[in-house]
């Protein structure tokens, strides 16, 4: 980006700062970018680690190596008690032997619990549960003497239904196990760094209203592994670690606004906005609009999407339609620019100059970005956000968007 140092609005870790008003600012001090969220959250900081955000404070996730991303995640509850506690009494563990403060755990402390097997048994938990509603279980555990480890989310009170998975040790793979006769919506097994491993399993209530949520250390006596950070949320996907000790507790959403100071754009009818995004788990079918951009007087102007296939921008102006409709897979990065120049609107999608639409009537005017909506988009990670005020060359442009 060292190229583009010119540009009148960098969104990006090193370019920003929170203020006591918890706005995102640049730090020459133009512009705002008002973020709130209201209460403490979760991220993986830059060595790697979880660590406790401060209610209001922006997230800036190290998830994964590399530059940060800002994390804007809805709202969800982690409904399970003492997550890192599976000694407590509100476990129930027969069968098993727990020993508390055994190893490091993914948060940098030495709290983590190895869990001994004396017999088939498990750690595990009854909740109540809606039916025909999709739940998603998640948890950190690390190697110790097993050479598998078995995970369920089995529901009841209707048509009894059971999802589970056997992790192996020695190849660190994920295979279903026999019982579970019913392949749930979503399972992952990730490395999270220092040999932890954060297991996460999506599936459907049908039509229980009971869940049990179980993690088993082997079928072998005496083998062990270390658990921490177990967590079941109502959605259906994972989002970051929310810890509980007596009550269950709620991450509330972050929310980013107030995009329509003039500091930001001026009233230039030749710019550019970039934006490199991580496609992470989105499942939704339905386009979920992330930023509007328009202008004080001729309203809305063109709208960035996202879904679980990829990325889209459409044009509202007449002429209306798509400038980027592209797939992109889970997982994948994305970068974009859009370049206004007068009448002309011009997309461009890692490294490749896509449609151009020519406005029938004025100039493309942009002064300000109208909204961010994430009521019904699952996840997304936003890496870098740059605005340059002027229209950059096709040339650069491809440079810039090449992944």
């Amino acid at each position: 980006m060292s190229t583009y140092d010119d540009a009148s609005l960098v969104f990006y870790p090193s370019g920003y700062k929170a203020d006591k008003a918890y706005s995102l600012k640049p730090t020459d001090g133009s512009g705002d970018l008002t973020f709130t969220r209201a209460s403490t959250a979760t991220r993986v900081n830059e060595s790697g680690l979880i660590e406790s955000v401060a209610t209001g404070v922006p997230r800036i996730d190290y998830t994964g190596g590399g530059c940060g991303k800002l994390l804007l995640e809805p709202q969800r509850t982690n409904l399970l008690l003492y997550s890192e506690l599976f000694n407590n009494a509100y476990w129930t563990s027969g069968g098993i032997t727990i020993t508390p403060n055994s190893t490091t755990s993914p948060d940098g402390t030495l709290n983590a619990q190895k869990l001994t097997s004396t017999s088939y048994n498990s750690v595990r938990r009854i909740l109540s549960v809606s039916s025909s509603t999709i739940y998603t279980q998640s948890f950190y555990f690390k190697k110790d003497t097993s050479n598998e480890s078995w995970v369920q989310l089995s529901f009841t009170g209707g048509t009894a239904i059971q999802y589970g998975y056997r992790i192996n040790w020695t190849s660190f793979t994920i295979s279903k196990i026999s019982g579970a006769y019913t392949d749930p919506t979503s399972v992952s097994f990730t490395s999270v760094g220092n040999g932890w491993y954060r297991f996460e399993m999506a599936a459907s209530s049908t039509n229980n209203t009971s869940v049990t949520y179980s993690i088993l250390p082997d079928s072998s006596a005496t083998s062990s592994i270390f658990a921490w950070g177990a967590q079941l949320e109502l959605g259906s996907y994972p989002t970051s670690y929310i810890p509980t000790t007596t009550t269950a507790v709620t991450r509330v959403a972050d929310s980013l606004s107030n995009f329509t100071s003039a500091a930001i754009f001026g009233t230039a009818s030749d710019s550019v906005v970039y934006f490199e995004i991580l496609h992470a788990g989105i499942v939704n079918t339905s386009a979920a609009a992330i930023f509007r951009f328009g202008d004080a007087g001729a309203g809305l102007q063109f709208s960035l999407y996202v879904d679980n296939k990829g990325v889209n921008v459409f044009n509202y102006a007449a002429p209306s339609g798509f400038l980027i409709n592209e797939t992109n897979a889970n997982g994948s990065t994305i970068k974009i620019a859009i370049r206004w120049n007068g009448a002309v609107l011009t997309g461009f999608h890692n490294g490749v100059k896509k449609t151009t639409i020519t406005r029938s009537s004025g100039t493309y005017s942009i002064d300000r970005i109208s909204d961010m909506n994430m009521s019904n988009l699952n996840s997304i990670g936003l890496k870098s956000m740059i605005i340059f005020p002027t229209a950059l060359t096709d040339e650069e442009l491809i440079a810039l968007t090449t992944l």
